[in-house]
C-alpha cells in the first residue's frame, strides 16, 4: 500500500457528516433505525390505503345499485299512478325487480 491514511479520523468525519446531509428531510436527520421504522409505517399506510380503497368501492358500488333500484321503483310508480290505481302491489313490484349478484 502505497498511501497510508494518517488523518482517517478526519476522512470519517466527513463521509459522516455527508451521510447525514444525504438523509435530512426538513432538519431531521434520519439514522438507519429510524428509516427502517419509517419504511414499516409506510408499508403499514399503504395496506391500509388499499383497504379503505376497497371499501369505498364497495360502497360506491352499494351506492351506484340503490339508485337504480329507487329509480326502477320510482318508474313503476308513475307508471301504476298513470293507470289511475293508486294502489300498489309491492309483490309485483319485487319480483320485478332485479338485484345484483354478489
Amino acid at each position: 500500500m502505497d498511501k497510508v491514511w494518517i488523518d482517517k479520523a478526519r476522512y470519517d468525519n466527513a463521509e459522516k457528516m455527508y451521510y447525514e446531509w444525504l438523509c435530512n428531510i426538513d432538519d431531521i436527520t434520519i439514522d438507519a433505525s429510524s428509516s427502517l421504522e419509517i419504511l414499516s409505517r409506510i408499508a403499514i399506510l399503504e395496506a391500509e390505503n388499499k383497504e379503505i380503497r376497497n371499501l369505498v368501492s364497495g360502497f360506491a358500488q352499494s351506492y351506484h345499485d340503490i339508485l337504480q333500484r329507487l329509480s326502477f321503483i320510482e318508474n313503476y310508480l308513475n307508471v301504476s299512478s298513470n293507470r289511475q290505481n293508486n294502489d300498489v302491489n309491492f309483490g309485483a313490484l319485487k319480483s320485478k325487480m332485479k338485484y345484483p349478484e354478489k
